[in-house]
């Protein structure tokens, strides 16, 4: 059984968010490290639940179900522009790139680039 476009576009998401990540987080059901993105809405593609592979499998198989969904959900999107500033912030002291290059590379407009500058060293402060 092959997977479809949404499954297909709300992995590779969930992919470019994990190479940010220092380590895949434990299972939400058991605790187990190293869990897998379960998507329960492909429409969100970002927001997910951390899954061991045997608590996927099961549910899946419809061995259990998550009633209060919502208690176990994580919206990617926040920790994705979090790690992006970050990255930003950190190239940009390093001499790495100028503002204008930064806007290039992380396709963001020049403005909203030096923001998220003055923003991260605010934090530093």
């Amino acid at each position: 059984m092959g997977i479809n476009k949404k499954q297909q576009s709300a992995y590779n998401k969930v992919f470019s968010v994990k190479m940010n990540l220092k380590k895949r987080p434990d299972c939400k059901i058991c605790g187990k490290p190293n869990a897998y993105a379960h998507h329960p809405n492909y429409q969100e593609p970002l927001k997910i639940i951390w899954l061991c592979k045997d608590c996927h499998r099961k549910l899946h198989l419809g061995e259990f179900v998550l009633d209060n969904i919502e208690k176990y959900l994580i919206d990617l999107s926040k920790i994705e522009k979090t790690e992006r500033n970050k990255r930003i912030y950190t190239l940009y002291k390093r001499g790495a790139y100028t503002l204008r290059g930064l806007a290039k590379v992380f396709r963001i407009s020049h403005p909203r680039i030096l923001a998220i500058i003055k923003n991260m060293e605010k934090k530093k402060k």
